[in-house]
C-alpha cells in the first residue's frame, strides 16, 4: 500500500480506518501469494508428469516392469 493512500486513510478514517486498510492490504497480498503458489504447483505437477512419462517410456523400451 502506498504511503499517500495510507495517509489518506488515516486522515479520513483515523486509526480504525488505517487498521481496516491494513487488513484489506494483507488479504490482497495473501491472495496474490496464493495465486502465485497455485501457478507454481501447476508447473511442478506438469514437470513431474513429464518426468514420470519419460521414466515409463524408458522402462518399456528396456523391458522392465
Amino acid at each position: 500500500m502506498e504511503a499517500s493512500i495510507l495517509s489518506q486513510i488515516i486522515t479520513g478514517f483515523g486509526p480504525a480506518g488505517a487498521f481496516v486498510g491494513y487488513l484489506i492490504w494483507q488479504q490482497m497480498r495473501r491472495d496474490k501469494i496464493d495465486t502465485e503458489r497455485v501457478q507454481t504447483d501447476v508447473k511442478l505437477a506438469t514437470a513431474l508428469e513429464r518426468l514420470t512419462a519419460t521414466i515409463e517410456q524408458n522402462r518399456t523400451r528396456r523391458g522392465d516392469q
